[in-house]
């Protein structure tokens, strides 16, 4: 089965691939070296039995990161981000950052959402995480992110409410390199409140969007 998979010949791989799988036999070292393989429809079924198994070593999980940053096939991209929903958050996040550094799907109908879906699924247990990729201001630069993420991150936490969600509410506003960014920021958090009243704020918070409106 093994060398079938290897011998990449279209649905004869994709079903000793799955054959594997059944009986055991796709361990971590094949999937590395399988998200690797000539057969886009391989690579995605890799990536989505790693991701039907919730869990991946760091070797699987660089991997997984560096295919999401160079796979030129939408689906294995979509499919990725699916993954990263399942999995967990430290090998989740770098997987969706890279994929946030794909601008060819900036215009893309579907890919933005399963990105932004990805992030969401982690936005409690991945918070951290979520945060220092919002540091870094090269992320800033990303239009997926910036464009997609940044107004749906900030209203996710406005909504979700209580004081952790409000302060990372906060920690976010400090964290936007330039207007552009804050007003983004603040329109999810506008959004988050719309048709009901404000609900009382941390310090934090409040602050913020009292700099925000001085400027």
């Amino acid at each position: 089965l093994i060398e079938l998979v290897r011998a990449g010949k279209g649905q004869a791989s994709l079903e000793a691939l799955w054959a594997a799988n059944l009986l055991g036999g796709l361990t971590e070292k094949l999937a590395i070296e399988w998200l690797g393989h000539q057969d886009e429809h391989v690579r995605r079924w890799v990536t989505r039995l790693i991701g039907d198994r919730r869990t991946a070593g760091p070797d699987l999980a660089d991997t997984l990161s560096e295919l999401a940053g160079r796979e030129p096939q939408p689906q294995v991209r979509s499919q990725l981000a699916a993954s990263a929903k399942r999995l967990p958050p430290e090998v989740a996040i770098p997987i969706v950052r890279n994929l946030l550094g794909r601008s060819d799907d900036t215009t893309d109908l579907h890919l933005p959402l399963m990105d932004w879906w990805a992030i969401e699924a982690h936005a409690e247990d991945g918070r951290e995480l979520i945060l220092r990729m919002a540091a870094d201001p090269a992320t800033w630069k990303l239009p997926l992110f910036r464009e997609q993420v940044a107004e749906r991150l900030m209203r996710r936490y406005a909504m979700a409410g209580g004081e952790e969600n409000f302060a990372t509410c906060a920690k976010l506003l400090a964290l936007a390199p330039d207007e552009d960014a804050s007003k983004r920021l603040m329109t999810g958090l506008q959004l988050a409140f719309q048709g009901t009243s404000i609900p009382k704020l941390p310090e934090a918070l409040t602050r913020a969007m009292d700099d925000y409106t001085a400027r």
